[in-house]
């Protein structure tokens, strides 16, 4: 009987002391991860139209045209077998965080360059996919490519191989890629050549391999290197005929003949020119060349980046005379309408502040802006539907005297919400008080004046909605303001009224009702607009009073809500690290309660040990 109670004992043990185990399992979890809730940002839906800004690199196939933008920091993949050039149905777009600087083609694969100097990146992509495949590198050849400037790609016969020549100061590398499959290529080192002459010359900006001859250029000249035959060295010699100018090397090959392409000058304007490299003759074109322009040639074909737009010359050579046709193979072609922007109602209008300098167009992909707005500076929006990252805004100039409307990046604005005001009215107490219809005084055909139908007399009392802020005036001896009042008037019908301008207005009531707080700041924090700690609007002191609106501590920020110094809620993401809550979380309830749990049931442990020792 006692060997049975006490094996019942060692049960009721063993049960306790996995129940305390799970618990403080369960505890621990609890204390990591006090709440599961997520917030999810609230944004509007985006028109995802890829547009041209400012292409730099181009490279050309017979159906296809990659390019770059350096506006975006996206490779753009355009077809070109109907008139006008459109986007890839798939696969149309990659993004970068560092530029693109070079590109060449190889198999179905396209060899790119990125990264600023001293830290360049060779990455290989599959032309399809626009996917990274693997580069195998058995000698470490990947990790000298970070101080290296620019690149040639030379196919051999070999259709699965191909040579690189790669340039860095004062040497020329030169290496071997062999496609091992449609996602896998062999980097392999061959020889480095030290440039005996180089040091006579201004830095080297551009290397082309054209047929079996390699040609390198400086600012204002071309070179031929003459490789040496002991694979550790080479000579530059000038090429004869070429006057020094501003020259961008480009190479093509008409009807087997090898021409050089570069850029002269005449009469201030600047000439694609080419030059025959067996003849020596000049042959100078009327296609124009302006600076920020992109060149790149293969076989017959000259690709330059103009004004939004890649241009392909194709030329052909005809007893002795050369002659080319041009086509668009990446543009805009198709998106040059404005697009049909569904203006917010009064009610929801936003207005947002410039944390840079920002830029208006009047389309998205416009390469010159309407107008550049300073740092800090108030615009309205318009429209709640963002085309490709830009939103309608207007923005008023009272050093111009003039609104403007158009799209500015996102990325450009701190988007504010309207101070909802809690007084039900202001009172009117002159009749001239001008009302309009969008947050201007300045009037155009989009701002207009309103005559509010009656008679509003003095003592007329007007519904007060929201108030927004307008535009920002800054000179060298003050920063104010400029607030507009949404109303509705006695007809029901709402209207924007100035509040600073105009003495004909009274407020009665303007604080809100202030927010009750749930926890503190430890520190110093800034506050983002986003969850993602972007768009910086305002910064917080230690020991600030913030309602939390939910918190998970594995995310960097969290939701909160403050009142600032005029008594606005202002909603915004801070560091979590930073929020000291008040009180307990129900979580953190629930852990108190699993660990009088787990207390208690130790104490049954030590009490039944104690009957089994005793017994």
């Amino acid at each position: 009987m006692k060997t049975n109670y006490i094996t019942n004992i060692k049960h009721i043990l063993s049960l306790c002391l996995c129940l305390m185990l799970t618990v403080a399992a369960l505890l621990c979890v609890c204390l990591q991860n006090p709440t599961q809730t997520y917030i999810a940002y609230g944004q509007t839906a985006e028109q995802e139209t890829i547009f041209l800004l400012q292409p730099s690199q181009a490279i050309c196939t017979s159906t296809e045209t990659y390019v770059f933008d350096t506006a975006d920091m996206r490779l753009k993949v355009y077809t070109h077998q109907s008139e006008y050039p459109t986007l890839r149905e798939e696969n149309n777009a990659k993004t970068y965080t560092k530029p693109l600087v070079g590109m060449h083609t190889f198999s179905n694969m396209l060899v790119t360059f990125i990264g600023e100097n001293g830290e360049r990146e060779l990455e290989i992509l599959n032309m399809q996919t626009l996917q990274p495949v693997t580069i195998q590198d058995s000698e470490q050849a990947l990790e000298r490519f970070a101080d290296k400037t620019t690149f040639t790609l030379v196919s051999s016969e070999n259709e699965n191989e191909a040579y690189m020549f790669v340039l860095e100061q004062k040497t020329i590398y030169q290496y071997k890629l062999i496609k091992q499959s449609e996602n896998e290529v062999v980097l392999q080192g061959v020889h480095n050549y030290e440039i005996n002459n180089g040091t006579s010359y201004a830095p080297l900006q551009n290397i082309l391999t054209l047929q079996d001859t390699t040609y390198v250029a400086t600012e204002n000249q071309i070179y031929k290197v003459l490789f040496g035959s002991d694979g550790l060295s080479c000579n530059l010699e000038e090429v004869a005929n070429i006057n020094p100018s501003s020259v961008l090397l480009a190479g093509l090959t008409i009807n087997q003949t090898p021409y050089l392409v570069y850029v002269t000058q005449q009469n201030e304007t600047s000439y694609v020119a080419l030059y025959n490299t067996q003849t020596q003759e000049i042959t100078q074109t009327d296609i124009a060349y302006a600076e920020q322009i992109y060149m790149y040639g293969a076989n017959n074909q000259l690709l330059l980046t103009q004004n939004k737009t890649v241009v392909k010359y194709t030329f052909t050579l005809e007893e002795g005379t050369l002659s080319y046709t041009q086509k668009d193979v990446a543009s805009n072609a198709g998106f040059q309408t404005l697009p049909q922007e569904t203006w917010l109602t009064y009610e929801n209008l936003q207005y947002a502040i410039t944390n840079t300098s920002a830029q208006l167009y009047a389309l998205p992909f416009d390469a010159e802006p309407l107008v550049s707005i300073a740092t800090g500076k108030y615009v309205t929006l318009l429209s709640k539907t963002y085309v490709n990252h830009f939103v309608y805004c207007m923005y008023t100039d009272l050093e111009t005297n003039q609104n403007y409307y158009g799209y500015i990046a996102l990325k450009q604005l701190n988007i504010q919400s309207p101070n909802p005001i809690k007084a039900s009215f202001v009172t009117i107490t002159s009749s001239e008080v001008q009302f309009y219809n969008l947050p201007s005084s300045i009037t155009d055909t989009h701002v207009q004046a309103l005559e509010p139908s009656g008679k509003l007399t003095e003592g007329t009392k007007v519904t007060v909605l929201s108030k927004l802020a307008s535009y920002h005036i800054s000179n060298d001896t003050q920063t104010k303001i400029q607030y507009f009042y949404l109303v509705q008037l006695p007809d029901g019908t709402k209207a924007f009224v100035r509040t600073t301008s105009v003495t004909g207005v009274v407020v009665e009531v303007v604080q809100q009702q202030r927010i009750i707080t749930n926890a503190e700041l430890t520190e110093n924090v800034v506050v983002y607009a986003t969850n993602n700690g972007e768009n910086e609007f305002d910064t917080l002191k230690k020991g600030t009073r913030i309602k939390v609106i939910a918190q998970d501590t594995r995310l960097k920020y969290t939701q909160i809500v403050y009142n600032d110094a005029e008594g606005n809620a202002i909603t915004g993401y801070v560091l979590t690290s930073a929020i000291h809550n008040d009180s307990l979380s129900t979580l953190q309830i629930v852990g108190i309660v699993l660990i009088v749990i787990n207390v208690i049931l130790l104490c049954i442990f030590i009490y039944c040990k104690k009957r089994v020792l005793n017994d």
